[in-house]
């Protein structure tokens, strides 16, 4: 009759915990290295929302109002592409028109960047003026070009817009930031 031997302890116990172990690592090291390609994926170019505020409370209806909203961060370099940009509204008893524009400021226009000006000002300020839908903007270009907010009053009451949501491409970078400030534009009868 043939010896057997006894039975190797090692061999008959499967290695599910270590196996599973082995899996949770991968998965987390995924996940991370996932998140962390999203964070570093989102444009930065930009100064956050925030930190300034303008008001003019007794504009005429129908005469668009501008004001500079972009400012790039000091060490932002390259060319952004403008996929959208569209106002925090926050409140809006005047049925304002919103619209927004790149401006290139004119060289010898005596401006840095745009502040706040009427329509006339504009076009002696921008060398151009154009939609900022598909527009392109070169970060801290010198003259600078600047994403402005066109703010048209229809009726007599306020419109309030906290910043805007800015949605655009940097190089391999692409999503939407929350820039501007607070601006309050009214009219009163």
């Amino acid at each position: 009759m043939p010896e057997t031997q006894p039975a190797d302890p090692k061999a008959s116990r499967p290695e599910t915990p270590r196996r599973a172990l082995v899996w949770v690592l991968v998965i987390a090291a995924v996940s991370g290295l996932a998140a962390l390609g999203l964070h570093l994926r989102q444009p930065t170019a930009f100064n956050e929302a925030g930190g300034w505020a303008t008001g003019f409370e007794n504009r005429d209806l129908n005469d668009p109002l501008y004001v500079g909203m972009s400012y790039a961060q000091d060490e932002a370099e390259g060319i952004i592409t403008i996929r959208s940009a569209r106002a925090n509204v926050v409140q809006d008893s005047a049925d304002a028109d919103i619209e927004f524009y790149v401006c290139s400021i004119a060289p010898l226009s005596g401006v840095g960047a745009i502040g706040a000006s009427n329509e006339k000002d504009m076009h002696d300020f921008c060398d151009s003026l154009v939609p900022a839908d598909g527009a392109t903007l070169r970060l801290n270009a010198i003259p600078m070009q600047q994403v402005v907010m066109a703010v048209t009053l229809r009726h007599p009451g306020l419109v309030r817009v906290d910043g805007l949501d800015l949605d655009y491409t940097l190089g391999w970078q692409a999503g939407t930031q929350r820039i501007g400030g607070e601006v309050f534009v009214g009219h009163r009868d």
